[in-house]
C-alpha cells in the first residue's frame, strides 16, 4: 500500500513537470522579431525528466524555468551575462549577447543515481537548437511578445 502511494506521487510529479502549450514548430512563424537594440536568449529542456531544476537566472534576474520538454525566450539588452541554474550544484556559464543575436541555452540533466544529479546550462548553435526545439512546448507568456 505504501509503495502504491509513492508511485502515485511520482506519477503526479512527472505529469506536472511535463510541458504543455504549443510546440515550437507550430508557433515559429508567430514569434515576434527581436526587439530593436536587444538580443534574444532561448532556454530549453529537451529531456523528459521529472527532476527539479530550480530557478534559472541571467545576471541575477530570474527567467521562467521551462518544464521538461519545454522552452522559453526573453529579449535582453546587449552585454555580458552569467546564466545560473539554481540546483544543487549551482552550475553557471558566461556569454556575451549582441544586438540582434540569438543565444540558445540547453538545460541538461545528468543523473548519477537516485538522488544525485547535475543540471547544467550548455550553449548550442542555432541549427541544433531549432532541431531540438521543434517538438518542445512553449512555456512563456504571449508568443507575440516575450
Amino acid at each position: 500500500m505504501h509503495s502504491d502511494r509513492i508511485l502515485l506521487a511520482l506519477f503526479v510529479v512527472f505529469i506536472c513537470g511535463c510541458a504543455t502549450g504549443p510546440e515550437y514548430k507550430e508557433i515559429e512563424p508567430d514569434i515576434a522579431a527581436i526587439e530593436a537594440g536587444k538580443g534574444r536568449v532561448y532556454v530549453y529542456r529537451p529531456q523528459m525528466s521529472f527532476l527539479y531544476v530550480g530557478a534559472i537566472t541571467l545576471n541575477g534576474e530570474e527567467v521562467r524555468v521551462p518544464a521538461a520538454g519545454g522552452f522559453v525566450y526573453v529579449d535582453k539588452e546587449p552585454g555580458e551575462y552569467e546564466v545560473i541554474v539554481d540546483a544543487a550544484t549551482d552550475e553557471s556559464a558566461m556569454f556575451e549577447l549582441r544586438s540582434g543575436e540569438e543565444v540558445f541555452i540547453r538545460v541538461t540533466v545528468d543523473a548519477g543515481g537516485l538522488f544525485l544529479y547535475t543540471i547544467s546550462p550548455q550553449f548550442t548553435d542555432r541549427d541544433t537548437a531549432i532541431e531540438e526545439m521543434r517538438e518542445l512546448h512553449y512555456r512563456g507568456p504571449s508568443v507575440n511578445g516575450p
